[in-house]
């Protein structure tokens, strides 16, 4: 999917893929990657100047970031 839209330039459809990617890694507690993710996806919303999404963006990483010092913490 992510192909395909890059093939196609839909920085829309490219966004949600990166998302649903970031939320996966997230899921699976690979979370470098996940905030990897989430810090790329935000580059297109900043692109598509969309507010809502960027807000999105941004709450995604802060929770990746609590994610990460729980984990730092519990070490």
């Amino acid at each position: 999917s992510l192909k395909i839209s890059e093939d196609l330039a839909d920085k829309q459809e490219m966004y949600a893929t990166i998302g649903t990617i970031g939320l996966i890694y997230s899921y699976q507690q690979n979370y470098p990657k996940a905030l990897e993710m989430f810090l790329n996806n935000l580059k297109y919303s900043e692109a598509l100047v969309n507010k809502e999404q960027m807000a999105t963006d941004y709450n995604n990483i802060g929770s990746v970031y609590l994610l990460l010092k729980k984990k730092f913490n519990q070490a």
